[in-house]
């Protein structure tokens, strides 16, 4: 009887132990990021939970993922769009896991390089965790997300084509022939015609002297 009393005490320490920490698990089991420049979706796995510091943790963190669904930090969303062009549009799906053991799915939209900074969109009422459902708005994401999303392989591209055209030297005008219309040969025909004057003297004085009389 002693024995089975500590096996059940034991049990219920092992529960109160166990049941706390599962209550807390919030975080994404893993996120997949699509969209914009990206060649194919990349899956991002690893400790989602808030304050983790891994690569998952700080990118549901720094896109207000965990702001839509548990208000963390409390910060708010806007409902508001942005003003101005928010550029790219990539989609990231996080998977939370559920405490009956299935898996629900929160998705965002990103747009790391609108004009008036980054942000993020989460539509309204998203389920996850059995009774919870996710707040709507716009999320003004903080700097650092640039980074994370860099080691991801998201990064803003130039304008190749304008830096190629950039490099390349003007070409140089053509040579035209020129034109004996602008003046340009006048001072050559003169030339020459002096020149011929001069062998037209020369010659005419020594055909003198050759049909000259003779004594």
């Amino acid at each position: 009887m002693t024995r089975r009393i500590l096996v059940l005490v034991t049990l219920a320490a092992v529960a109160l132990l166990v049941l706390p920490a599962t209550a807390q698990a919030k975080g994404a089991s893993k996120a997949t990021l699509g969209g914009g420049g990206l060649p194919g979706p990349v899956t991002i796995g690893g400790n989602g939970e808030s304050g983790s510091g891994d690569l998952l943790a700080r990118l549901a963190e720094q896109t207000g993922a965990y702001a839509a669904m548990y208000e963390d930090g409390g910060q708010q969303l806007d409902a508001a769009r942005p003003s101005g062009d928010l550029g790219a549009r990539y989609l990231v799906t996080y998977t939370i896991p559920s405490p009956a053991g299935g898996e629900d799915a929160v998705r965002q939209e990103l747009y790391p390089f609108a004009v008036a900074g980054p942000v993020s969109f989460t539509a309204a009422g998203q389920h996850f965790m059995d009774n919870m459902q996710t707040k709507g708005g716009w999320y003004h994401t903080p700097a650092s997300l640039t980074e994370t999303l860099a080691a991801l392989g998201v990064r803003k591209q130039g304008n190749s084509a304008a830096a190629n055209e950039a490099a390349i030297p003007a070409a140089a005008p053509p040579v035209t022939p020129a034109d004996s219309s602008d003046g340009s040969f006048i001072p050559l025909l003169l030339g020459a015609g002096l020149v011929a004057l001069l062998l037209g003297g020369v010659g005419l004085l020594f055909f003198r002297r050759r049909s000259g009389p003779t004594s």
